[in-house]
């Protein structure tokens, strides 16, 4: 599946159950893998499923992925969950549950994404600059002008082009 779509077969609705089913597998690579062909499919039921791997597997892949596919779903709900992996102790976690927050696009994301400019990983900081952008909310302008002035060059950009973004999105 290279493209994001909604399962319309009924041979792909199957496959797509059987990915959910995968995500309680004892094995880490299983359910990893589950959780990644889950972020190249819309499948609203898988919520429920998504949350608790992204919050309680114990492997740090499974979480990561489980953040990229709620992203995806792009269902408020999400906000939440992702905003707690936001304090998930690996990284790609927080980069990935930064990027949904984005990704969803919605305003209740603001709060996170504004802790998640001061996250001690860079990558972290310039996807949350990124996703800050996305969503266009005018409260993140000062967070990001600071964030024009951080250590590393990649979370200067991202929040100067985020800033453009908001500004242009004001302008509408």
């Amino acid at each position: 599946m290279d493209e994001l779509h909604r399962p319309k077969s009924k041979a792909e609705k199957n496959k797509a159950h059987e990915l959910i089913n995968k995500l309680s597998d004892p094995e880490d690579k299983v359910r990893a893998e589950a959780a990644r062909q889950l972020n190249w499919i819309v499948v609203t039921q898988a919520f429920d499923v998504l949350v608790q791997a992204l919050l309680f597997d114990k492997s740090k892949s499974v979480r990561m992925y489980a953040a990229g596919a709620l992203g995806k779903l792009k269902d408020k709900r999400a906000i939440e969950p992702l905003a707690k992996a936001l304090d998930d102790i690996e990284d790609i976690v927080r980069h990935w549950a930064a990027h949904a927050l984005g990704h969803i696009g919605n305003g209740q994301a603001y709060q996170p994404l504004v802790k998640a400019l001061k996250d001690p990983e860079a990558k972290v900081r310039w996807v949350a600059a990124e996703a800050l952008g996305d969503i266009g909310d005018g409260r993140a302008i000062e967070p990001l002008q600071n964030s024009c002035k951080d250590e590393n060059n990649k979370v200067r950009e991202n929040a100067k082009i985020a800033l453009e973004t908001i500004k242009h999105k004001m302008k509408k």
